[in-house]
Order: structure tokens, then sequence, then C-alpha cells
């Protein structure tokens, strides 16, 4: 018989002190005290390497919280406990940064990617049977039950529309890849720099979710009203440790978790280690966040099968352009996860380590959005690849001549969250409500809820 699911998750003090704190970091510290480039990259996943520029410095990347100045924050949905994504190879050093290739035939731009609805403010302590409050949830979301929405995540829909429901025989449960694109894109921004702020409004308003990994001790200013706003439009806040500094331990990214409470009321669930130093974050990593951007080139596949403790990430040149930035755009589409941190630009204020272009980073985000790329947060790519993996590892059991699938959820995922499937006909419910198909070829399931059923 199939084994029905409820969950609560509890709060650690470390999954409530921060998954927001913004800088890269590379092996070894340059003059301006962010780390020297590396030359040389491999992909730590099970994709293939992709050629990046330069590499140096990754950053984490987070999405907003729940409660954030100027955003209301609905209450999530208890959630299961559940396998974190599968860890793989450490990922190698930083290579070249891709020339600009053909893609996957563009799609339709994206729109709203909000992620999930954010939980209520919580203590910094983690009490028992508290809620973590999400950094990356869109504030219309009102948790994990199934309703008659068809896109309960917010997450931009690919496609045109019009695609019928399937109507053959009931089965063949599948998650789509990177929620129905081609590939997903995230760019990851560190320390807060002044050029973050000075070209706020042009960045704010590309159709697309960023992450900001903020840090107290890099010189930039993490308290910037920028932040506030990114937070509350669905982008997310990471966690860039308290002191920034080249030997970090997992105490320090635990009181910069405390700071994004107090002051932007939010749970960090990804960080990026200062220098891409990730060892000494290993254990916390492994306790409070989905993952730590380290500081090496490379992609990840649609398994997620990869070093969660050292996620890779390309680093590009400092000046980069277009051409730079189109290139991990079409590396994206060819069916991978491509992360990139940036530090700042070389115009509209201080750029940081390795400032690039902003007009060329523009027009490559741009670019993305035609290849019908998913460019979103760190987190909204992470949660997606883990609870997908959560669901399509399940083994179906048999119920009332249809099947059933169950899941658990590790206490550090971020609540409110969910994965697009398909089947090949009948009718999917999780909780007795039945799921509502989306016109745009899937149907959107909560990971909260813990279970699936498939009938005739």
């Amino acid at each position: 018989m199939l084994r029905s699911f409820f969950v609560s998750r509890t709060v650690h003090v470390s999954a409530l002190l921060g998954l927001m704190v913004t800088a890269c970091g590379g092996e070894g510290s340059s003059p301006n005290g962010e780390p020297s480039p590396s030359t040389t990259g491999t992909d730590t996943t099970s994709t293939t390497p992709s050629t990046q520029p330069t590499a140096t410095v990754p950053g984490p990347g987070m999405t907003p919280p729940t409660t954030p100045p100027g955003a209301t924050g609905g209450s999530g949905a208890s959630g299961g406990s559940g396998p974190s994504g599968g860890s793989g190879p450490s990922g190698g050093s930083g290579g070249s940064g891709p020339s600009g290739g053909s893609g996957p035939s563009g799609g339709s731009g994206q729109s709203g990617d909000t992620g999930e609805s954010s939980e209520p403010a919580g203590s910094t302590t983690g009490p028992a049977g508290s809620a973590p409050i999400d950094s990356s949830a869109p504030p219309d979301d009102t948790g994990a039950e199934p309703s008659g929405d068809p896109n309960p995540s917010g997450f931009p829909e690919p496609g045109a529309g019009g695609v019928p429901r399937p109507s053959g025989a009931a089965g063949n449960l599948k998650v789509v890849p990177w929620a129905g694109f081609s590939g997903a894109l995230s760019y990851s921004f560190d320390d807060a720099t002044g050029s973050q702020h000075g070209n706020k409004a042009e960045m704010l308003a590309l159709d697309a979710k960023f992450t900001f990994y903020l840090t107290t001790s890099a010189g930039g200013d993490p308290q910037n009203p920028m932040y506030a706003e990114a937070l509350a439009a669905g982008h997310e806040l990471g966690n860039h440790t308290t002191s920034h500094g080249e030997n970090g331990q997992g105490s320090d990214a635990e009181s910069f978790q405390g700071w994004l409470m107090s002051n932007y009321q939010i749970v960090a669930y990804t960080m990026a280690a200062p220098y891409g130093h990730t060892n000494g974050f290993r254990d916390i990593t492994n306790r409070i966040f989905l993952l730590d951007r380290g500081v090496q080139g490379g992609t990840i596949g649609p398994d997620g099968n990869t070093d969660w403790t050292n996620l890779p990430t390309a680093i590009p040149a400092q000046g980069a352009g277009e051409a730079v930035f189109r290139g991990y755009a079409d590396t994206a589409a060819t069916g991978k996860w491509q992360t990139v941190c940036i530090h700042g630009f070389t115009t509209g204020g201080a750029g940081g380590y390795q400032p690039v272009d902003f007009a060329g980073w523009k027009a490559g985000v741009e670019y993305a959005l035609t290849k019908n790329v998913w460019v979103t947060s760190m987190v909204n790519v992470a949660a997606y690849l883990i609870g997908g993996k959560a669901v399509s590892s399940a083994t179906p059991t048999n119920e009332g001549g249809g099947q059933k699938w169950t899941w658990t959820l590790e206490d550090k995922f971020p609540p409110d969250r969910y994965v697009r499937v398909t089947v090949d006909g009948g009718t999917l419910s999780q909780g007795g409500v039945v799921v509502p198909w989306n016109e745009h070829g899937f149907y959107e399931i909560s990971l909260d809820a813990g279970e699936l059923t498939l009938a005739p």
C-alpha cells in the first residue's frame, strides 16, 4: 500500500541564518581583494564542459524572502523532507568564455519569474516546528495545496500555449527538464557594488530574475534600497558571509543568516564562498544550504548530478562584452544550466572585481530570452533540479486502479516549490484535488504535498 505523506519542516538555526550573501570568490587574491582568475576549467556535472571566459570568483545565489519590505508574503505549507541533489565530482577550474554560437530556435520571452511564496518571518534561532522563510517566493502564491491555478509556481511559461491535455493511457510520468525551457542561465552578483545600484533600473526591468550575494565586508552597500526592491520583485538574496574572509568557516555564513533575517526578514537557501574557498563551508552547506557556489567553470546537466557544495560557475574576464554573454546563452540553450558570477559593471559606479560592460551584459540577457532559455535565480533552478529528482526517483505503487508516488524533502529545502510534469493521459491529483493542465504543455505539481496520484 502507498504511504501517505505528512511532514512539518523544522527550522535549523543555520537555516534561518542565511541564504543571501553576495560576493564571488576565487582561488587566491588579487590586488583589489578578489581572487585571481583561473585559466582552465572542466564540467563538474554530468554535462559537457563549456568554454567560459577566464574564471575567477563565483558568487552565491538566492531568491527573495517571504516578507521583504513592501511584500506581503503568504504562509507556506508544511513541507516534507527529501533528498537533496545528488553529489557529483568536484568542479574543475574555470575555462575560457564561449563564443556566441547558435542554439535552439528562439522561444517566447519570460514573464513574471517570481518563484514561490514566502512564509512569515521566523526567529533567527529556528525553534522546532517553525517554518523557514523562503527568500525566493512570489507574494501571491498561497502554498502547496493544489488549486485551479495552472501556474501556481509563478514561473514563466514557455511557448505560445494552446497545447491540448494528453488523452492517452494513464502512465509515463516524467519531470519536464528546465521547467519547459531549452536550458537555464543564472546570473549572480556579488558584494553589492555601486555599479549594481547605478544600473538598478535597467537591471530590474529585464524579464529575468537574478541572485544577489550580499556581504557586509566587501566595501559595497548591502542595505541599498535596490535589494529590498529586487526581493519584492522575485529576485534572490543570497549569503556571501559576514566577513568575506579568505579562510571563512561555517560560523561566518551562519552569522550572516542572522543579518539577513534582521535586515530583510528572510532565510537564504544558497551561498557563495568568498574567493571560492568552499572547503570551509561544506558542513554548513550540507546542513542548511542547497548549494555553495565555487569558482571553477562548467555547466550542470538536467539530471542535476553535481557537487552542490562546490557548484561550477563561470567568471567573465574584465570588460567582457556581448559576445561573451551570448556565448553563455548559447551554452545554456543546449540543455545545460550555466551559472555566472559578476561583481559589477564598468559604468554606473564602483565595479568591484573584474567589472564587465553593462550594455553587453544586458544584450546577452535579452538574447538568452530569444533562445528560450530560463534566465532565473540560483535557488529557483537548484530547487527545481533537486525537487524534480525527488519525484522522478520515487517508485509508484498501485492504488485504486491507478498509481501513487510519494517523496520526502530535506528540512533545508525551501517551501512552496513546484515542478512541471507530463503524463500520456489520465487525471493527476494531490491531496484529493485535481491538478489542472497548463496549456503550455505540462502539469505543475506541489513538492510540499509529498504525493501524487494518477488515475485512469
